[in-house]
């Protein structure tokens, strides 16, 4: 793996641009867990992780999902981590340990991936905030302070930190968030989907996993995005131009609009029926993935495009197309991915 981008110097400047501070604990680290969800994720994986972090004096918490799945009562699927280590602190640990390290392509997001003890990996990753933040691409900015990192965050409920001792660090009330079933933006909500506006989507989503009640969103600031929730998902007005079950079960089957935001999308402006419809679908197996379209030509971004497409056939047929028949419409695919003649082709830069 390559060296790492030195970390920036935070300024006051980098700072404003996390917005107006959201409401804070005086003492974040407010509360204990004590349960068997907690004391269950201590495999000797995740055991050897913790004590080469003690071992060379970095600070390391479970981060997000994980702990808000924990709080709930819930065995968490996957294990992230948050750190003060930088990504060049932890390659030279894991090096000096002989741990080896895959996938570095979260790397600039200050992400390091190491194997541990040859049977399980871990995504750990530095603090940092988001500056310069244009859609979904941002300047990372390594940091030790948790809770410039936890400000970063798009939910209070996905905010929280939790220590190998049990203890609970929570800075904008995502834990009484959590017990209210309530689903809150940290700080401003404008901000935060400015940021990113897939986030409203993301939004969606844990509404329908956590909240209680239908109806209880904050008209407010998702009336004002609603547009750019649509935009995210078709660039067109999904709201005028998807009408029937089979247009949202097309929405369904891409990749950029996972079902459960769909339904909560539906659910928001209130189309009922198609909601009711839609929530009783099953939704088929897909026939075909990535490697086949590979073994017939296929290659690098257009075999997402293709099976995006070929999805989209397969809908039209009510489902019933085969792999075989959909791979005898992949002319039909190759043609429409070809670039226009006399388009400029891309030249390797000259040394």
């Amino acid at each position: 793996m390559g060296p790492s981008t030195p970390p920036k110097e935070l300024s006051a400047e980098m700072v404003s641009q996390l917005g107006k501070p959201p409401r804070m604990r005086a003492d974040p680290a407010f509360r204990k867990v004590d349960t068997p969800e907690f004391h269950g994720i201590f495999t000797p994986e995740v055991d050897s992780l913790l004590s080469l972090f003690k071992k060379y004096d970095y600070e390391i918490r479970i981060a997000g999902g994980a702990v808000r799945d924990i709080i709930m009562g819930i065995k968490p699927k996957d294990i992230d981590f948050a750190t003060t280590a930088t990504p060049d602190q932890m390659k030279d640990m894991f090096t000096k340990e002989n741990v080896r390290m895959i996938n570095s392509k979260g790397e600039k997001h200050g992400t390091i991936t190491p194997r541990i003890n040859g049977k399980e990996n871990f995504e750990v990753t530095t603090l940092r905030i988001d500056v310069r933040t244009n859609g979904r691409h941002a300047d990372v900015v390594f940091t030790t302070d948790w809770q410039l990192d936890a400000n970063r965050r798009d939910l209070t409920i996905n905010s929280m930190f939790l220590g190998f001792d049990g203890t609970v660090y929570d800075y904008f009330y995502g834990y009484d968030d959590l017990q209210q079933r309530r689903v809150v933006f940290v700080g401003d909500a404008d901000i935060r989907i400015n940021e990113d506006y897939l986030r409203i989507l993301r939004y969606f989503r844990f509404y329908g996993r956590i909240a209680k009640d239908a109806e209880s969103h904050d008209p407010q600031h998702l009336g004002r995005h609603q547009e750019k929730t649509l935009k995210v998902w078709q660039g067109s007005a999904v709201d005028s131009e998807y009408t029937t079950l089979r247009d949202y079960q097309k929405l369904c089957l891409q990749p950029y609009a996972k079902r459960d935001y769909v339904e909560q999308l539906l659910k928001y402006t209130r189309k009922v029926e198609l909601y009711n419809q839609l929530k009783a679908w099953s939704t088929p197996s897909f026939p075909l993935n990535g490697n086949i379209l590979k073994d017939h030509g296929l290659s690098g971004k257009n075999i997402g495009t293709g099976l995006s497409l070929l999805r989209l056939m397969w809908a039209d047929s009510d489902f019933q197309l085969t792999s075989g028949q959909l791979l005898e419409k992949l002319p039909q695919i190759l043609e429409k991915l070809q670039p226009p003649t006399g388009a400029p082709s891309k030249k390797k830069r000259t040394q």
